[in-house]
């Protein structure tokens, strides 16, 4: 939509009348409150921007979907004078008193937090009080007192903060050296009940913030999700520890319902039996639980932590070490009623008969362990399932993504078992190709694995021995049987394909819906390229193998 001079008559010429404003409001759906609204939820900032000025009560009306998906994005450079966050802090002086910051959201990164640095104070001072969301990487705290005045003093209406990757420091006699232990436990910080998301990255260090964990839990008592990357097993027992005794004390408190803890061994590690218990008797209403499960965890400990969230639990991630012996018979015969997303490592188990406890699954993915490089295939779970799906009931399966090698006859299975996918992660190669488009017409998202899929695959067509025309293979099933696609990606690690121009013509560029696509860009031309640029549906268009210097940068959409 065109940008329009903003104006104090609510659009009344939309509804090409001349009636007053409240009329126009109950007649055109574009003056409609609740149809706007629905129309800009979904809307980019880009196109939130220019709604906003076309009259005031969209103004009114897009402004706080603005606010939410806006993001302003500071970073300290170095050995420069004009910083963006010095810009930004000019920008914030000239504001008029009635003016207030608009932006909620904040993304700060390689910033020095010190008590010297008056800028820095200022900035937090007058910044601070607006934020709603705020996510700080890479930078660097000097002293815990400013650590508590980012995370407690200057965001008293911060509602998602992220930590990620920072440093922290103490100044002693002048110098500035790691801190390498908590500070005292301040009993008096101050109580924000507006938090809900805390997210926490320990980095390669695996460092916590140096504050007792005491402080974190009693300044945010109404933390909805608490997320922790890298932290390491003392921080993540210190943690549940102090959860347990303040809930203990109330159990109405503390209701966390998405709990992320990997600890940074990569699933090397024992989830140790006093761990286990302390997150077994919190007894939190969790929905989301993502964890290492370690490398010799018994299958009695992880039974009994199952056991103890399977009747609220709708998504759950474990990694298991990728040199581990898989859990005898997981899931231990219990039942999650209400289980929708499934991401395993693949030494979790060794087939798929856990799905048969798991009524609504929709999502199921089996990764590759983060550190597996390259990927470590599986026991042959597939092979090893087959018996108990003849009479078993529909899997309604929408998702599936597997990171490791299938033959032709385990898509054929798959097939099968779960005839109701829409969105598929799959090292395939023609043949596979070809029964996945025979077999899933519906899918709207793929995602191909691996160096086998061809032109042949892709179009159906081949070349003949004798002669320079394109002719029908005797299966002419390709990707022109999948016309609900909306996302198509193609990813090899070798950097190598053979997808070319013959694909883009006789295959992407007949897909009317495609408006995703992301493609090796080995054997693709300029003017192949070009073509999938003019694509109307096209939304996003890129090379998977990171060539944008080349060739193809030029044609870049998304």
């Amino acid at each position: 939509m065109e940008s329009a001079g903003r104006d104090d008559c609510k659009c009344s010429e939309l509804g090409g009348q001349e009636e007053d404003a409240e009329l126009d409001e109950e007649r055109h759906p574009l003056l409609n409150s609740v149809i706007l609204r629905n129309i800009f939820r979904h809307c980019k900032v880009k196109d939130l921007k220019k709604l906003r000025q076309v009259c005031t009560l969209w103004y009114e009306l897009a402004s706080p979907y603005l606010q939410q998906e806006s993001k302003v994005v500071l970073q300290e450079e170095l050995f420069r004078e004009e910083t963006s966050i010095k810009k930004f802090l000019n920008y914030v002086e000239d504001l008029d008193e009635a003016e207030k910051i608009f932006i909620r959201n904040f993304k700060i990164s390689l910033l020095t937090v010190a008590r010297n640095n008056e800028m820095i104070v200022k900035f937090w001072e007058k910044v601070g009080p607006s934020m709603e969301s705020l996510e700080m990487s890479l930078c660097r705290f000097t002293g815990v007192e400013m650590v508590r005045n980012v995370m407690f003093k200057w965001t008293p209406n911060l509602k998602r903060f992220c930590m990620r990757d920072c440093t922290f420091y103490k100044d002693v006699e002048g110098c500035c050296i790691v801190e390498n232990e908590l500070a005292e436990t301040d009993c008096c910080v101050p109580i924000n009940r507006h938090l809900i998301s805390l997210e926490f990255y320990g980095g390669e260090s695996r460092v916590g913030p140096p504050l007792t964990w005491t402080e974190v839990v009693t300044a945010f008592p109404n933390l909805k999700q608490l997320l922790l990357y890298n932290l390491n097993p003392k921080g993540v027992t210190d943690l549940l520890t102090e959860m347990g005794k303040i809930r203990n004390k109330d159990s109405t408190k503390l209701n966390i319902e998405k709990l992320n803890i990997f600890n940074g061994d990569f699933a090397f590690g024992q989830l140790t039996g006093p761990t286990a218990h302390l997150l077994m008797d919190l007894k939190l209403p969790i929905t989301n639980l993502n964890m290492d499960v370690g490398m010799n965890t018994s299958d009695l400990i992880m039974a009994s932590i199952l056991k103890t969230y399977c009747n609220t639990l709708r998504h759950l991630t474990m990694y298991r070490g990728p040199f581990a012996i898989p859990f005898i018979k997981f899931p231990f015969d219990i039942t999650f009623p209400e289980l929708i997303s499934l991401e395993l490592a693949e030494s979790v188990t060794g087939d798929f008969n856990f799905v048969l406890f798991t009524p609504k699954l929709q999502k199921l993915s089996i990764c590759e362990s983060p550190d597996s490089e390259p990927p470590i295939l599986p026991t042959d779970m597939i092979t090893n399932t087959e018996p108990v799906f003849k009479n078993s009931l529909p899997i309604h399966l929408h998702q599936l993504r597997l990171d490791y090698d299938c033959s032709l006859g385990d898509v054929r299975k798959l097939v099968r078992w779960f005839p109701e996918i829409k969105s598929l992660r799959m090292y395939l190669d023609n043949e596979s190709f070809r029964l996945v488009c025979g077999e899933w017409k519906d899918l709207e998202e793929l995602e191909i694995l691996g160096d086998k899929v061809t032109d042949d695959g892709i179009t159906g067509l081949s070349l003949t021995s004798n002669s320079s025309q394109y002719v029908l293979t005797k299966n002419s099933l390709s990707i022109r049987s999948l016309q609900s696609l909306r996302v198509f990606i193609m990813k090899n690690y070798g950097m190598s394909t053979s997808i070319s121009d013959l694909s883009v013509t006789h295959g992407f560029l007949l897909m009317h819906r495609l408006n995703h696509l992301e493609l090796c860009s080995g054997l693709i031309t300029d003017e192949g390229w070009k073509h999938l640029r003019a694509l109307p549906s096209l939304g996003v268009l890129r090379p998977s193998d990171g060539a944008w210097e080349s060739q193809c940068s030029s044609f870049s959409k998304g």
